[in-house]
């Protein structure tokens, strides 16, 4: 990033030119804080997507195992890990 530019090295500046100069800085910042703030929503939209298929992916493998224990609960008892009993 670039270094802000000194205005007060030009001491004879006309006051119009002073506040046109400190608008414009302002704009600028306010710029700027508007790309970090819409980096950081896209960083923070990624993570929760990427956490909500971490979850779907869990999901579907606990699925998925709790459905071949139950098929070999009924086939075979001792062949789930899983008790059966209260």
């Amino acid at each position: 990033m670039s270094s802000p530019f000194d205005i007060s090295r030009f001491p004879d500046l006309p006051p119009e030119v002073l506040k046109a100069f400190e608008a414009q800085q302002a704009a600028l910042e306010a710029s700027r804080m508007e790309v970090e703030a819409s980096r950081m929503e896209a960083i923070i939209e990624r993570a929760a997507r990427l956490h909500q298929e971490a979850i779907v992916t869990e999901k579907e493998g606990l699925i998925a195992t709790l459905k071949e224990c139950c098929f070999s609960a009924r086939t075979e008892p001792a062949g789930c890990l899983i008790s059966t009993e209260n």
